[in-house]
């Protein structure tokens, strides 16, 4: 037997082993990953008083609509699509699992606050069409407007949805 004809089954047993090893590797992922619990998070619905916000049977807007879910209300999801809809694990009042668009949705609990309150700033701010959504107007530092809910990043105004940083009460 030449030098070269061990260099070669070296070779061949050497590729036989990384093989093995790769899919033996791959197994193990897809094993381990498959038992694991989504990540859920929780969120609150933001959107006009005596509204609510539409769940569908599936993630987008062509999704047959089955209800929805009031201002203010607490979910937890696990699912977030690239299209932008969550998930929702449970919908309250009803023991069943939904969509929600995540234009709606946002990460901090939200108080109910039904006031008057004044823009503050050093230029014009942006009305929103929803949270993070495209401007549809501007408002100026001085100006008021009534707000119905307000988290600690968004607040739903009169006028539209708007960075709660800009807000200020009424001295």
């Amino acid at each position: 037997m030449t030098m070269d004809r061990v260099i070669e089954i070296l070779i061949c047993v050497m590729t036989v082993l990384i093989m093995l090893w790769l899919i033996v590797s791959g197994i193990w992922m897809v094993t381990s990953l498959a038992g694991a619990e989504p990540i859920t998070e929780q969120v609150w619905v933001l959107c006009d008083p005596d509204s609510y916000v539409t769940l569908r049977e599936g993630p987008g807007k062509r999704k047959a609509e089955f209800g929805g879910v009031l201002c203010g209300a607490e979910l937890w999801t696990d699912n977030r699509t690239k299209n932008g809809f969550l998930h929702v694990l449970e919908i309250p009042a009803e023991e069943s699992e939904g969509w929600i668009s995540s234009r709606y949705v946002i990460y901090d609990r939200p108080a109910e606050v039904n006031r008057a309150m004044q823009i503050r700033g050093d230029g014009r701010v942006a009305l929103r069409k929803w949270v993070g959504g495209p401007t549809k107007g501007w408002i100026l530092p001085g100006e008021t407007l009534t707000v119905w809910w307000m988290s600690p990043s968004w607040a739903v105004t009169s006028r539209g949805y708007i960075r709660s940083e800009f807000l200020e009460a009424i001295p």
